[in-house]
């Protein structure tokens, strides 16, 4: 699908555009909700080629990008591997992200919640999408947040807002990646929601 508006055409002579959290009630309220309501009848950024949105592997009929929509109405699993991760491309933007909200899965009895994670970014100069894609080791990601035994999001339905503590620079692509079993003891990652807030350029 090509893009309906062009994405350069939000941002007014290269000036950075804020959407920091600020608001608790507002946890879903930054850079991907603002990428949405920017462009005329978004619903999701993956479709219209803004942001692209993959995953090591995906469980069952939902693909990723859910994960960006106002509503999902389900949630995206991962395959039970280790080592499992989401990734978004912005594309032509950069991000510098300074917090992130994650929604829990809601309609399962398993709680194959986020325990151990971290998130990353990189720009990957040099490299394809492609290259990304297949987690070539030659590239290098920057660690910005990691949380280990962590319980914040140990329920169903749970929403919890986290700080990233390394944010100096901007990136291109940011990956949420498990360093160890979720809440049910195994290595499935599942979400039904996530955002970033930061700076976007």
């Amino acid at each position: 699908n090509e893009n309906p508006v062009s994405i350069e055409s939000l941002f007014n002579d290269s000036e950075e555009i804020k959407c920091e959290f600020e608001n608790p009630k507002d946890t879903f309220d930054g850079i991907f909700t603002f990428l949405r309501n920017s462009i005329p009848n978004c619903d999701n950024l993956h479709d219209i080629n803004i942001v692209d949105i993959q995953a090591s592997s995906s469980k069952g009929t939902f693909q990723p990008s859910i994960l960006c929509k106002e509503n999902p109405g389900w949630f995206w699993s991962s395959k039970e591997e280790p080592n499992q991760w989401v990734k978004f491309d912005f594309k032509n933007c950069r991000i510098r992200p300074d917090h992130y909200s994650i929604q829990t899965i809601s309609n399962s009895l398993s709680t194959k919640h986020l325990k151990n994670w971290v998130l990353e970014g990189t720009n990957a100069d040099g490299f394809t999408p492609s290259q990304v894609q297949e987690n070539d080791p030659r590239i290098i990601w920057t660690e910005l947040d990691r949380r280990e035994n962590n319980y914040d999001l140990s329920t169903l339905n749970s929403i919890a807002v986290f700080e990233v503590h390394n944010n100096d620079q901007f990136y291109r692509y940011i990956r949420l990646r498990m360093i160890g079993p979720n809440h049910y003891g195994n290595h499935t990652l599942a979400m039904k929601k996530i955002e970033l807030f930061g700076q976007i350029f």
